[in-house]
């Protein structure tokens, strides 16, 4: 991934990036994720947030 900066990181470790996509009438936001901790466990994540839903 080109904007990815954690490959070389051996401990705890957060990334996230924020994407924001807006028309005349809507809003969209989405924001993926990556975290690591010091014993190996990795997890991923997608938050997506528009005017009537948020998760």
């Amino acid at each position: 991934m080109k904007h990815y900066h954690g490959s070389y990181k051996k401990h705890f470790y957060f990334e996230g990036w924020y994407s924001k996509h807006q028309g005349e009438n809507h809003t969209l936001a989405m924001i993926p994720g990556v975290q690591f901790d010091q014993f190996g466990s990795h997890s991923a994540f997608i938050q997506v947030i528009t005017f009537l839903f948020r998760c």
